[in-house]
């Protein structure tokens, strides 16, 4: 399947709430072009929707491998201080 095809289903998976379907063209995008940077941040935005903190966490850390640049350091620096947060009231009420 071509990369225009996939990332079209991606996107009306997308607009249709299909985050599943979404998060599996994206994955068959990867595999015709493993070194895109882009596709790695669009779906470690998608697995954070889908609460796969690792996994988004993980697709980040590739993009910027691939990218030094990539919006996806931003990404992770605000998911790593989302994971890191701590409120003790919360813990002991």
């Amino acid at each position: 399947m071509s990369e225009n095809t996939l990332k079209q289903q991606y996107d009306s998976a997308l607009e249709k709430g299909k985050l599943d379907e979404a998060l599996s063209s994206l994955n068959q995008m990867l595999e015709q072009e493993p070194d895109n940077d882009e596709y790695y941040l669009l779906r470690g935005q998608l697995n954070w929707r889908l609460e796969h903190r690792g996994d988004a966490m993980s697709d980040y850390r590739r993009a910027i491998a691939i990218n030094p640049g990539s919006p996806a350091k931003e990404a992770l620096e605000m998911a790593t201080e989302i994971m890191n947060f701590y409120h003790r009231d919360l813990y002991n009420p």
